[in-house]
C-alpha cells in the first residue's frame, strides 16, 4: 500500500475532459499535478506494460475539505522515470461498462456532442445512478436533443461500442498468450531448444491469425457502418446485440403470419429475420448458415424516437462475425 501518490493530469487528456468530469466533479482547466491518497496497486495493465492500475482516493480540488472520493485510476509511466500520468478514473466496479461508457464520452466528444463542462453539470446525476452507463448516457441525452442530433449521439454510441468489443477482446487475447507463455516458460529448461522451434512457429502462426483478425474486424466494420448510414437515412439505428455463439439457423419458419429465418445463440434465445421483406436474396440467411458456431452479433433497427421497438421483439435485420 502506497500512501500518497503525485499525478500529472494533462488538460486536453481524455482522463481531464471526459471521465474526471461526469464521475467525480472534476475538470483543471490546465495541466497540473494532483495527489491520489490511500493508494493500493493493483497491477500492471493488460495491454500496456507501462501503465498501472490502483484503488485511490482523490480530492475535489474546489472542496479540500470534503471526504477523498474512492476510485480506480489507470497510470502511466512511459519512460520508467517514476513519474505519473493520469490515462483514466472511473468509480463502477465492472470494467466492461466502464469501458464502453468512457469510449462512448470520447467519442462522443470528438463528434461535437459533449463537452467538460456538459458533463460537470451531468455529475450529479452520474452518482444518483442515472447516467453511470452507455446507454443511459445517450438516452439521457436524447431527451433535449433534436432528431437529426439524437441520430448522431446514437451513431457516436455504436461506434465507442464496436470499438470497446475489439478493446476487449484484445485484452482477452493478452491474458490467454500471457497464460500460455507462463505454461512455455516453466517448461523450457527441459526442452530448451524444442521450445524455442515450437515457439517461433507458433508466432508465425500468431501473425498470420492476427493479420486476419484485423482484414475480418476492417470488412465487418465497414459493413456495419454502411448499414448504420442505411438506418439513419430511414430515421432508424441499427441497434446491436450483444455477442453471443450462433447455435442453429432454421429457415421458413412461421412467426406472427411471416416466413422468417429463425437463429439460435449460445444463451437459448431466438432471433427473427422476415425473409420476405429484408431477405429476399437470402444473403443475410446464407451468411448466417455459415456462422454456425461462430462468435456472432446481429443488428435490428429501431425507430429512432422509439428504441428497442424491434430488437426487443427479437427480430434481426443482419448479422456479424466477431473474431
Amino acid at each position: 500500500m502506497t500512501s500518497t501518490m503525485h499525478v500529472a493530469v494533462r488538460a486536453k487528456d481524455h482522463a481531464n475532459m471526459d471521465s474526471l468530469p461526469i464521475r467525480f466533479g472534476i475538470h483543471f482547466p490546465m495541466d497540473v499535478e494532483t495527489q491520489l491518497f490511500d493508494c493500493k496497486d493493483l497491477g500492471v495493465d493488460d495491454r500496456y506494460k507501462d501503465r498501472h492500475h490502483f484503488q485511490a482516493r482523490i480530492r475535489h480540488p474546489g472542496n479540500p475539505s470534503a471526504e477523498p472520493m474512492l476510485g480506480h485510476f489507470v497510470l502511466a509511466d512511459k519512460f520508467g522515470s517514476g513519474k505519473w500520468m493520469l490515462v483514466t478514473a472511473w468509480r463502477g466496479e465492472d470494467r466492461d461498462t466502464e469501458s464502453y461508457l468512457s469510449n462512448t464520452l470520447r467519442q462522443l466528444r470528438i463528434d461535437g456532442m459533449l463537452t467538460p463542462e456538459m458533463l460537470l453539470k451531468m455529475h450529479p446525476h452520474y452518482l444518483k445512478g442515472e447516467i453511470n452507463n452507455s446507454a443511459a448516457l445517450v438516452a439521457f441525452l436524447a431527451k433535449s436533443l433534436a432528431q437529426e442530433d439524437i441520430a448522431k449521439i446514437r451513431a457516436s454510441e455504436q461506434k465507442a461500442k464496436l470499438d470497446t468489443e475489439i478493446v476487449l477482446a484484445e485484452i482477452a487475447k493478452a491474458k490467454e498468450e500471457t497464460r500460455v507463455a507462463l505454461g512455455k516458460a516453466a517448461n523450457a529448461s527441459a526442452v530448451a531448444y524444442e521450445a524455442i522451434a515450437i515457439v517461433e512457429v507458433q508466432e508465425v502462426t500468431i501473425q498470420k491469425q492476427a493479420d486476419e483478425i484485423t482484414q475480418l474486424r476492417e470488412r465487418e466494420h465497414k459493413r456495419l457502418q454502411a448499414e448504420e448510414a442505411r438506418a439513419l437515412n430511414d430515421n432508424s439505428t441499427a441497434t446491436l446485440s450483444k455477442p453471443d455463439t450462433l447455435m442453429n439457423v432454421d429457415l421458413n419458419v412461421p412467426h406472427h403470419g411471416s416466413s422468417c429465418t429463425v437463429i439460435t445463440l449460445g444463451d437459448k434465445t431466438k432471433r427473427y429475420l422476415k425473409t420476405a421483406t429484408f431477405d429476399r436474396n437470402g444473403a443475410v440467411t446464407a451468411r448466417a448458415q455459415k456462422l454456425i458456431g461462430k462468435q456472432v452479433r446481429t443488428t435490428c433497427w429501431d425507430p429512432i424516437y422509439d428504441p428497442g421497438k424491434w430488437s426487443n421483439k427479437g427480430y434481426f435485420r443482419d448479422i456479424y462475425e466477431l473474431d
